[in-house]
């Protein structure tokens, strides 16, 4: 049993709720990943309100988080059980103590780092001596 905050319907904080369920193992190209920190968001906070659509409700919201796998499907091979990795992105279901999650999406960087990223480098780009 793993522990997650679940909501089952759009409002205000209060409908995240703890629950446990099971975890199956990974699928094929999917590992699972015991979750050491996850990134709450704007976009969260949007979801739970009804302000995004969700796919299906009940829901775990949350879509950045990081920690060691724990296990892996047998498909995968650019991870291994033990590698710590951080994601960013969809789908949902990062408010959870652990979870499965596609092998290419647990290797990737964060959320955070790529839009800094972008908007240094494409929307204003930054050079020594440079004031906006």
């Amino acid at each position: 049993m793993t522990l997650t905050i679940t909501m089952t319907n759009p409002g205000e904080a209060d409908v995240l709720q703890p629950s446990l369920v099971d975890l199956p193992e990974p699928a094929p190209d999917e590992v699972r990943l015991r979750q050491s920190a996850i990134g709450v968001n704007f976009v969260d906070i949007y979801q739970r309100k009804g302000l995004y659509p969700l796919p299906a409700l009940p829901a775990v919201l949350g879509v950045k988080g990081a920690g060691p796998v724990e296990a892996v499907g047998p498909s995968v091979d650019t991870v291994q059980v033990g590698d710590r990795v951080a994601y960013a992105g969809l789908p949902i279901g990062g408010y959870a103590q652990a979870r499965s999650i596609a092998e290419r999406t647990a290797a990737a960087a964060m959320l955070g780092g790529i839009t800094a990223h972008m908007l240094l480098h494409r929307v204003f780009p930054s050079r020594q001596g440079r004031q906006s």
